[in-house]
């Protein structure tokens, strides 16, 4: 509420009589006007809610599952923009790739084909496979452009070592990754290799690459 006083004085300039009245606080006045050492009292902590949520609740708009709300118009409507999702599945076992060496190799990709600059949030699976003991990992990463290019997610595998020489062993390992203020049209890589030279050699299915940008 914001208090008002009006002063009625006689010409012939006896006291005044202040008379005080109080108006409603309009939904668009949040109040700015605090200085160091202003009290805080109770009733402007309720001000200060009921015109903060006049403004909330004066946007009416809303958008659809995968899109995002890109702009707020003065009359509440919203501009909405699409999310845009894309991915590979390896859907079929045959798709898998042998690791042999330090030397990272490419399980799948994924490029923006758009012009523009990008926040990119990515997710990765693959399952994989080995014969033998070993206490070195196997490391699986998102990188962009390349498998030497930057590097946005990942993760390793310790089997451990108390299988025996000839014994089948499996994992499922899962990463994500993410980058920011991407320039686009950009390609991401999902790769493997051994982290250490020790590691046995490796059989690797990837399960699922996929990707969601906006800008």
């Amino acid at each position: 509420m914001k208090n008002f006083s009006r002063a009625l004085c006689s010409k012939a300039m006896v006291p005044c009589l202040f008379l005080f009245t109080t108006l409603p606080l309009q939904a668009a006045d949040v109040a700015s006007d605090f200085n160091d050492g202003d009290t805080l009292t109770a009733e402007k902590l309720t001000e200060i809610k009921d015109a903060v949520n006049s403004k909330q609740n004066a946007v009416a708009g809303s958008c659809s599952a995968g899109e995002s709300i890109r702009a707020i118009s003065v009359d509440g409507t919203v501009t909405c923009e699409t999310i845009p999702i894309s991915g590979v599945d390896g859907v079929n076992l045959a798709n898998s790739v042998n690791i042999t060496s330090t030397t990272a190799v490419s399980l799948a990709t994924l490029t923006i084909a758009e012009t523009g600059t990008f926040d990119v949030a990515l997710n990765a699976h693959a399952s994989v496979e080995i014969r033998g003991s070993t206490t070195s990992r196997l490391k699986l990463e998102i990188r962009q452009s390349t498998c030497t290019g930057t590097l946005l997610g990942e993760a390793m595998w310790r089997p451990g070592g108390s299988a025996s020489n000839d014994s089948l062993l499996a994992h499922t390992q899962a990463l994500t990754g993410f980058q920011a203020d991407v320039s686009g049209p950009v390609t991401f890589v999902f790769c493997g290799r051994k982290f250490e030279p020790g590691f046995p050699d490796a059989l690797v299915f990837y399960r699922g690459f996929n990707l969601s940008y906006s800008n």
